[in-house]
């Protein structure tokens, strides 16, 4: 999987995935990131990406690593339980 092989569906899935774990709404997300509630909702409907700076902070408030997010590594099996919390202590 290349760089061109990004798939906003996939970063959305997880990301939704996440935030469910977590028991998290966008507009909750949006205040520990520091954006706009509409930021979340514009990403949800696929009008904006985020950018490299606020990928680094999704990953780092929720534990989770960029290549799991992303969908760049291969899950083997693919459950998320075993993957989502890589960044966890």
């Amino acid at each position: 999987m290349g760089v061109n092989d990004f798939n906003m569906n996939e970063f959305l899935n997880r990301l939704g995935f996440i935030l469910r774990k977590r028991r998290m709404n966008k507009q909750d997300f949006a205040r520990i990131l520091g954006v706009a509630p509409n930021t979340i909702s514009r990403w949800f409907a696929k009008k904006a990406c985020p950018s490299a700076e606020t990928l680094f902070k999704i990953c780092w408030k929720l534990g989770v690593s960029a290549d799991w997010l992303l969908n760049i590594e291969r899950v083997v099996g693919g459950n998320y339980d075993d993957y989502y919390d890589i960044g966890k202590r």
